[in-house]
């Protein structure tokens, strides 16, 4: 078993490979309650809402007996062989046709649109993946059912540059918080995805993503299209 990504912030992603398959175990550093029930948040999810071939299927977990004689628990997840989709657009794009492009864009707007009808707010519509050519969401991750992320307050910023700026609000010195994600926010990421298949580029790419450039996007700043959008 070999470790194929880098470590996460709350754990480590393995592959593993069984009689010709590939599997990805996903460990955590810190196995607590909060983790443990990010974990049944993300069982729930997948047990209640059923298959959709557009998110990364989700086998069963693993356990792993430490010299403590404690036990890891990894989840063991369908394998995506192109990796992120920034990476398979940064190997692919000079390749990929227009109706390439859209096929992207179509699988991305209907596993949102299927989300969406099951009250599900993703939230975090940056770790995509691609598999044999299909789009892959990792996970539901930080997603929430809608009723439940209307009174949660996100501090975290992940990808700024994907994130609603109605969501954004200032606060103390040079602070800035994100405000609970909705539907609409969803919608927005989506539209910044949209934007790198057609480009072949991360939205806001040559900006360092931080403070300043929150600062800027809340001033009207805007990416700028290049010739082949």
């Amino acid at each position: 078993m070999n470790s194929i990504f880098f470590p996460l912030s709350l754990g480590k992603v393995y592959c593993a490979k069984l009689r010709n398959s590939c599997f990805v175990l996903k460990s955590f550093f810190n196995f607590n309650n909060i983790t443990a029930k990010e974990i049944v948040n993300e069982l729930k999810l997948h047990h209640n809402n059923g298959f959709h071939r557009n998110i990364i299927h989700f086998y069963g977990i693993a356990t792993e007996n430490q010299s403590d004689n404690s036990k890891k628990y990894l989840l063991v997840m369908e394998c995506a062989d192109s990796g992120t989709l920034r990476d398979y657009l940064s190997e692919h794009f000079e390749n990929l046709t227009w109706i390439d492009k859209l096929n992207l864009a179509l699988q991305l707007a209907c596993v949102i649109f299927w989300l969406h009808n099951k009250e599900i707010v993703h939230r975090n519509l940056v770790g995509i993946l691609v598999h044999k050519n299909i789009i892959k969401l990792a996970e539901f991750g930080l997603s929430k059912r809608i009723k439940e992320s209307s009174n949660i307050r996100l501090n975290l910023f992940g990808m700024i540059v994907y994130v609603d700026p109605q969501k954004f609000r200032r606060y103390g010195n040079n602070q800035v918080q994100i405000l609970p994600l909705d539907k609409k926010g969803d919608v927005y990421s989506f539209g910044m995805l949209l934007w790198g298949i057609s480009s072949g580029r991360p939205p806001f790419c040559d900006e360092i993503n931080d403070i300043i450039l929150v600062e800027k996007i809340l001033q009207g700043l805007r990416d700028k299209p290049t010739l082949d959008m």
